[in-house]
């Protein structure tokens, strides 16, 4: 059955004959959440957006896995920009945080069409500002920021992702999400206790109502 792409892309204010183009090439990408999505080759022949739902963009180096930062619908952001206007091939791949829905269009449409419509131009560019600026504030955190206050960030989000202040997650994917051992997680995790950010469970944190509202 096919899925209709148009309604999903109203809030853009897209020119009606882009919407046609876009509805007669472009097809729709379902994805589950912590359904993983590795870039290939064939990937990067489309185009990827991001219309509905999130993910978390990974670098893979071998047998490591590296954070580099996360997609949000709310932008309408290229998935698969890091590669697209590039010639040479990046490995990395997403990991959707709730089910999730992308959009993939040929890539030399995609680039046909920018020279004649500014909104798709524009999109592109505010595509590659977010990317370029998600991946200064990675290099920003690391080198600025102690793990302590990259991990309360980082459970902050990841509570407005889940709706809940009670998160339940292993202290390896929090060290593999930051890039830094499991040990120095659980070292980050007692600070925050200490100082009232975080409630300990067995299997669980949970983030100060109170505090989060007095910081």
């Amino acid at each position: 059955m096919h899925t209709s792409i148009s309604p999903l892309l109203e809030k853009y204010s897209f020119p009606k004959e882009l919407l046609t183009l876009i509805e007669s090439y472009g097809s729709i990408i379902y994805r589950k959440s912590n359904e993983q999505f590795f870039y290939d080759v064939n990937t990067y022949e489309n185009t990827l957006f991001v219309i509905k739902g999130s993910f978390n963009l990974y670098l893979q180096n071998e047998e490591k896995k590296v954070l580099l930062y996360q997609l949000f619908s709310d932008q309408m952001c290229i998935a698969n920009h890091v590669n697209l206007f590039n010639n040479y091939i990046i490995d990395f791949y997403s990991i959707a945080l709730e089910d999730s829905i992308l959009l993939s269009v040929p890539s030399n449409k995609m680039m046909e069409w920018s020279s004649q419509f500014k909104e798709l131009r524009h999109l592109i560019i505010t595509s590659h500002q977010h990317h370029y600026n998600a991946m200064l504030g990675v290099i920003q955190s690391f080198t600025e920021e102690s793990l302590e206050n990259r991990l309360h960030s980082y459970l902050k989000l990841k509570s407005v992702q889940k709706k809940a202040n009670e998160l339940a997650m292993p202290h390896q994917e929090i060290a593999s999400d930051l890039n830094c051992s499991r040990e120095a997680v659980t070292r980050s995790l007692k600070k925050l206790e200490v100082k009232g950010y975080i409630e300990r469970k067995t299997r669980s944190v949970v983030l100060t109502p109170i505090i989060e509202q007095a910081s």
